[in-house]
C-alpha cells in the first residue's frame, strides 16, 4: 500500500471526514479567495489563519457533533489579550452590524486565549452535499472577520483598556 493510504487507515471516521473537509476548503479557496492562506489540512476540528496582526488569528472550525460550523477570531497575545478582547467587545454593537450576524464573545479570563465566534447552526459538516455552501459560508465569514477585525486589532492601543475602570463600574 502506499503511505497515503496508510495514513488514512490511522484515522477514525470522524478524522477522515474532518481531513476530507479541510483539503475539500483548501481547494475551495484556493479558487475563490486571493487574500486568503490556509494551512495544509489537517483531521482536526479547525482550521487557522492569519488576520494581518500577530496579535490574533481566524479559524474555520466544524463541529461534527453539534452539526454546526464557525468562523472564530482566536486572541492570544498573552499580555495583551484582556485588553484587546475588552476593546473589541465596546464596539460589539458596531462590529455585529459589519458583519451582519450576532457573535458568542467568550473571554475566557482563565485560559491561554479569548475567542469571538460566528456559528451556522443550519450547515451540519456530516453532510458532505452541503460542502460546497459551508464553504462559501466560511470563506466569506473569514473575509469579513479579516476585514472588520484585523484593522482595529493593528491599530489598537491597549493602553486604552483599564481593567480598575471597568471593576469600578460593576461595584
Amino acid at each position: 500500500a502506499n503511505s497515503a493510504s496508510l495514513v488514512s487507515k490511522d484515522l477514525t471516521p470522524t478524522q477522515q471526514l474532518k481531513l476530507d473537509y479541510w483539503k475539500s476548503f483548501r481547494s475551495y479557496i484556493s479558487e475563490h479567495s486571493t487574500i486568503l492562506n490556509p494551512n495544509r489540512a489537517s483531521a482536526d476540528h479547525w482550521m487557522s489563519f492569519g488576520i494581518g496582526t500577530s496579535k490574533a488569528h481566524m479559524s474555520a472550525l466544524l463541529n461534527t457533533q453539534q452539526d454546526l460550523i464557525s468562523v472564530g477570531l482566536n486572541i492570544d497575545k498573552f499580555e495583551e489579550r484582556l485588553a484587546i478582547f475588552h476593546l473589541l467587545e465596546k464596539e460589539r454593537e458596531i462590529i455585529e452590524r459589519e458583519l451582519g450576524s450576532k457573535l458568542d464573545w467568550e473571554e475566557k479570563p482563565d485560559k491561554k486565549s479569548s475567542y469571538i465566534f460566528m456559528r451556522n447552526q443550519n450547515m451540519n459538516p456530516n453532510n458532505q452535499d452541503s460542502w460546497q455552501g459551508q464553504h462559501e459560508w466560511m470563506l466569506k465569514g473569514l473575509e469579513n472577520f479579516r476585514e472588520v477585525f484585523g484593522a482595529r486589532i493593528k491599530s489598537m492601543d491597549v493602553g486604552d483598556w483599564e481593567p480598575e475602570e471597568i471593576d469600578a463600574d460593576e461595584t
